[in-house]
C-alpha cells in the first residue's frame, strides 16, 4: 500500500462512495460485454478486476444511477483506450496517428449519429457515448468536452514519440504531457454534467478556475504514477512521474517516490488556495445559481482527488503488475481493429 500525502486526508476527509457503487459495478461489467469492449475470458477478468464502476462511484458520490452509469462507461472507455495505446498494437507514433484520425472522425460527427461504424468496438462505443452525452449536454459543454478528449489524444501522441525514441521526458515536459494524457479534465466535465455543476466558459476559462482544474489533474495523475510505477518500470516505460524524477535527479526509487508525494502535497495546497480565491471572487456575484454550480464543481474536483486515491488501493490494475511476457499482453484485445462484432 502506498500512503497518501497527509494533506489528502486532512483536506478532503474520509472515503465517500456513492451508495449505488455495487450496482453500477455490476451493470458496468454487463455493459462492457454487451458493447464488445470485452469479448474473451481473460480480457473480462482484467476488466472486472479493474473496478471501473467503483471508480465512478468514488469520484461521483452524489450522482443518480443514470449519471453514474454514464461516468462509469466513460471511465471504462478511457482506460481501454489507454491500454490500446500503452500496451497494445497502437502505441507507435504511426499507429497512434491512424487511431487518432479514426477517433477524431467520431468526435467530428458530434452526436455520433453521422458517423458510419466501420472499425472496432472502441470507436462504436465512443459514437454511442457521444449520442448519450449530446442528449443531455449544452453545445458549449460539448465543445469543451470534445476539446479535452482531443487534448488526451495529443498527450498520448507525445508519449508515443518518447517511447519510440527511447527517451525520458524532462520534468517540465512530463508535467505538460501528463496533464493531457491523464484525461482528468474530460472526467471532471462529465462529473459536472451529471451533477448540474457545469459552469459557463466565462468562469471556466478564468485563471483561478484553471488553477483548480490543473491542480486536480496533477494530484490525480501523479498519485496514479505512485501506484503504477512498478507496472511502467516492468515494461521499460519511463512515462511515469516517479521514473522521470528518478532519472532527472539521479536518485533511487524510494527517493523518487518521496519526491512525487511531496509534489502531490504541494498541488493539494495549491488547490486549496485557488479554491479560497474562487470563493472570494464569487462571494458578491449576483447569480446564486452560478455560485451553487461553482461550489458543486469544486466539490467534484475534491471527490476526484480523494476518490481516485481510494480506487488506486482497491483496483487490481495496480496490484497485479503484469510482466512483459507477451506484447501485446494475452489479456488485451485489439479494440480498434475492424471486427465483425
Amino acid at each position: 500500500m502506498v500512503p497518501a500525502p497527509d494533506l489528502l486526508f486532512t483536506a478532503f476527509g474520509p472515503p465517500l462512495a456513492n451508495p449505488l457503487a455495487g450496482a453500477v459495478e455490476d451493470l458496468n461489467r454487463l455493459w462492457a460485454r454487451r458493447v464488445h469492449l470485452v469479448r474473451i475470458a481473460t480480457a473480462g477478468h482484467r476488466f472486472d478486476e479493474s473496478l471501473f464502476g467503483i471508480l465512478a462511484a468514488h469520484t461521483t458520490p452524489h450522482a443518480d444511477m443514470a449519471g453514474l452509469q454514464l461516468c462509469a462507461a466513460w471511465i471504462s472507455w478511457l482506460f481501454q483506450l489507454d491500454d490500446q495505446h500503452a500496451e497494445g498494437a497502437h502505441g507507435s507514433p504511426a499507429a497512434w496517428t491512424r487511431a487518432t484520425g479514426a477517433i477524431g472522425q467520431v468526435l467530428l460527427a458530434g452526436d455520433g449519429r453521422r458517423w458510419q461504424p466501420v472499425e472496432g468496438p472502441l470507436l462504436r462505443v465512443l459514437a454511442s457515448l457521444m449520442q448519450r452525452i449530446s442528449a443531455i449536454a449544452s453545445a458549449e459543454w460539448q465543445l469543451r468536452f470534445v476539446q479535452h478528449v482531443h487534448d488526451c489524444l495529443a498527450g498520448f501522441a507525445r508519449e508515443s514519440e518518447y517511447r519510440a525514441a527511447g527517451a525520458v521526458p524532462t520534468v517540465a515536459d512530463y508535467i505538460g504531457i501528463r496533464r493531457l494524457s491523464g484525461a482528468v479534465p474530460s472526467c471532471l466535465d462529465l462529473a459536472d454534467l451529471v451533477t448540474a455543476a457545469d459552469v459557463p466558459a466565462a468562469l471556466y476559462e478564468t485563471g483561478t478556475y484553471q488553477r483548480l482544474v490543473l491542480a486536480t489533474a496533477d494530484v490525480v495523475d501523479w498519485t496514479n504514477d505512485i501506484f503504477s510505477v512498478d507496472k511502467e518500470a516492468a515494461r521499460g516505460d519511463p512515462q511515469n512521474f516517479v521514473l522521470v524524477l528518478e532519472h532527472a535527479e539521479g536518485c533511487d526509487r524510494a527517493a523518487a517516490v518521496a519526491a512525487t508525494k511531496g509534489r502531490v502535497a504541494q498541488r493539494i495546497t495549491d488547490f486549496l488556495a485557488a479554491e479560497r480565491d474562487l470563493r472570494t471572487s464569487l462571494r458578491q456575484h449576483p447569480d446564486p445559481d452560478l455560485r451553487e454550480r461553482a461550489g458543486r464543481a469544486t466539490a467534484n474536483m475534491r471527490h476526484w482527488m480523494r476518490g481516485a486515491y481510494d480506487w488506486y488501493q482497491a483496483s487490481a490494475r495496480y496490484r497485479n503488475m503484469r510482466r512483459p511476457a507477451t506484447h501485446p499482453p494475452s489479456d488485451l484485445e485489439d479494440l480498434l481493429a475492424a471486427s465483425e462484432s
